[in-house]
């Protein structure tokens, strides 16, 4: 199998003592650097970016200065669920790849976050960090799961391993999860976990994407670093998310938004009215035109 074009600058950065893995679906490439290792994997948007593809993370974790191993999509998302990619992680268990590393931790976001979830049997004690993960896509295992349909659909959930992220984060160390409570379906999800291996930071107001949010807020590398290196904690998130405030108007250009996306016109329009006051030199064109169009539409529906 021939490595995709747009894979082939990250795999020119893998250099001495790294690795790169072509699969069916996937692709896996080790840069090796420092003592802890980060295993991330591709959210959903991953495939469909512009440019070159790296690894999920792929700059941060280099910033950072550790190893990365980095699970990529080559084909359309699956979320991680076909039999050469369950065979590579059995297989590097096997050669003791992750016993070479000080601390080990599993990364993603939504279907990364379940590669994180599911994969992190894999190496046992590990942590994970993840954003609004998934624990599985099987109707049988989460019913309450229905957003994902052509996902289930592509991947193989009946058998093998690595199937469910509740079930493996038994195993994992420490599980960190930044989601927001107020989402059904991602609470669902986080609820399944073992609770004495959970630490939920619970992003309110967030979304299904709170990383997003926390990029806005100028303090997603800080959130980052700590996930990876095991020193996230309630207190940690809750000071970073302070001093995050800062950045206001990007936070509140998210909260419009997700208000709008719910579909809640009027506590957008009150957010607005209430903007114009305290913060007159911000601007939000978008988010007027927006609620005066779906008032116009309203007030046609009703004639």
């Amino acid at each position: 199998m021939a490595l995709r074009h747009r894979h082939k600058q990250a795999a020119r950065a893998v250099g001495a003592g790294g690795f790169v893995r072509i699969m069916a679906r996937h692709v896996a490439m080790f840069y090796p650097r420092g003592g802890t290792l980060v295993v991330g994997f591709d959210n959903m948007k991953s495939r469909t970016m512009p440019g070159p593809a790296f690894p999920w993370g792929y700059d941060a974790i280099r910033a950072a200065g550790h190893s990365h191993l980095g699970v990529m999509m080559a084909r359309r998302n699956d979320w991680f669920r076909h039999r050469d990619l369950a065979l590579f992680f059995d297989d590097l268990s096997a050669r003791g790849f992750f016993a070479g590393f000080d601390r080990v931790v599993f990364y993603g976001a939504s279907m990364g976050g379940f590669g994180a979830l599911s994969f992190s049997a894999a190496c046992p004690g590990a942590d994970v960090f993840v954003f609004a993960p998934q624990t599985s896509l099987d109707p049988g295992r989460v019913p309450f799961e229905t957003r994902y349909r052509k996902g289930y659909a592509r991947g193989d959930w009946q058998g093998g391993s690595y199937t469910d992220g509740a079930v493996s984060a038994k195993d994992a160390g420490r599980v960190t999860v930044i989601a927001d409570p107020q989402l059904a379906v991602d609470a669902a999800h986080v609820g399944r976990l073992p609770a004495d291996r959970l630490i939920w930071l619970r992003a309110r107001n967030f979304g299904h994407n709170p990383a997003r949010l926390l990029k806005h807020m100028g303090i997603l590398g800080q959130v980052c670093r700590a996930g990876w290196d095991g020193t996230l904690t309630q207190a940690r998130f809750t000071a970073l998310r302070r001093a995050g405030r800062a950045q206001g108007q990007s936070l509140a250009r998210h909260i419009l938004l997700e208000a709008l996306e719910r579909g809640h016109d009027q506590l957008a329009e009150q957010a607005l009215a209430q903007l114009a006051v305290s913060h007159p030199d911000w601007q939000f064109p978008r988010f007027n035109r927006a609620i005066e169009n779906r008032r116009i539409v309203t007030r046609w529906a009703a004639e």
